[in-house]
């Protein structure tokens, strides 16, 4: 068993993280040129690994007989994603992902016990190593019919 507060920190970062805006993309349809499908790939690929860290939270929570909370619907503004090109999503998507990578220093800080706090690492690892490449996908150029 884990503490209580700690509990509900990995609880609500599981639920955060699974209802991300990246976690969104992936499961949406995107507007993607030929030439910017490569760039949807990518930034599929980065979501599916963070994924995967976010469900190790999960299962560790499972073990530790915490349980894992209702992740409840994406918030309703991403609905006016639906069908949005790439490149008006990529900037809307670094800023939403700066403030989850701050949020999730602040949950790193705020868990004492040494597994719990290892599992939330390891995703802010992530997250830290996939921010420049968002940037840099942002940065793209992106293809525009005429």
């Amino acid at each position: 068993m884990i503490d209580e507060a700690t509990r509900d920190v990995l609880q609500e970062c599981v639920r955060r993280e699974s209802r991300s805006l990246l976690q969104y993309t992936r499961e949406v349809p995107l507007w993607a040129g030929p030439a910017d499908r490569p760039i949807l790939a990518q930034l599929k690929a980065l979501a599916r690994e963070e994924q995967r860290a976010t469900d190790d939270l999960g299962k560790y929570l499972e073990r530790r007989k915490a349980g894992v909370p209702s992740l409840g619907p994406y918030p309703s503004p991403y609905t006016a994603l639906n069908d949005a090109a790439l490149h008006h999503l990529l900037p809307i998507l670094v800023q939403e992902y700066k403030a989850a990578t701050d949020a999730l220093e602040r949950d790193v800080a705020r868990v004492s016990d040494p597994d719990a706090r290892l599992h939330l690492e390891k995703l802010l690892r992530l997250k830290r190593q996939h921010l420049p490449e968002l940037e840099a996908l942002s940065a793209h150029p992106h293809t525009v019919w005429k």
